[in-house]
């Protein structure tokens, strides 16, 4: 396989499991709320978020910084396992290769 790829299939394992490492702590916070604690929670958030939308252009520019940041992170991950799979395959590497495969 392709060290690249490798490496890109590695860190979006990687992300995925924060992501739903995330997820779950949400969850398990909201989880140990008692019914009245939840049902402030909501209406703070009804008051805060439906009453009072945030403007379309801020959204937009909040997602476009969010992914822009999700990306960069993804790839700055991609570039730190790519140079340690290529270590990796250049100590790993014999000066003879293997005489069981061709073209090695």
């Amino acid at each position: 396989m392709n060290r690249n790829l490798a490496a890109r299939c590695i860190a979006v394992v990687l992300l995925g499991i924060l992501f739903g490492y995330y997820i779950d702590y949400d969850q398990r916070k909201t989880r140990q709320m008692g019914k009245e604690q939840h049902l402030a929670s909501e209406a703070r958030k009804f008051d805060e978020l439906i009453a009072n939308p945030t403007p379309r252009a801020a959204m937009i520019f909040g997602g476009i910084i969010v992914l822009g940041a999700f990306v960069c992170l993804y790839e700055v991950i991609v570039l730190g396992l790519g140079v340690a799979l290529k270590s990796k395959a250049l100590t790993g590497k014999s000066a003879t290769g293997n005489p069981n495969l061709p073209f090695s």
